[in-house]
């Protein structure tokens, strides 16, 4: 029981993580698609 009981604590912290590293992926996109072109224009070089 005790070690049904770690495996289901263990994939619930990994599935927690995953979900953070997901929105955080999908905040991101969201920057990237409102500000795509600020930030490129910032942070990029001058191509011709």
């Amino acid at each position: 029981m005790n070690e049904k009981g770690q495996t289901t604590v263990e994939y619930s912290v990994m599935l927690a993580f995953f979900l953070l590293i997901a929105l955080l992926l999908v905040v991101l996109l969201s920057a990237m698609n409102d500000y795509g072109l600020r930030i490129i224009s910032l942070v990029g070089l001058d191509y011709p």
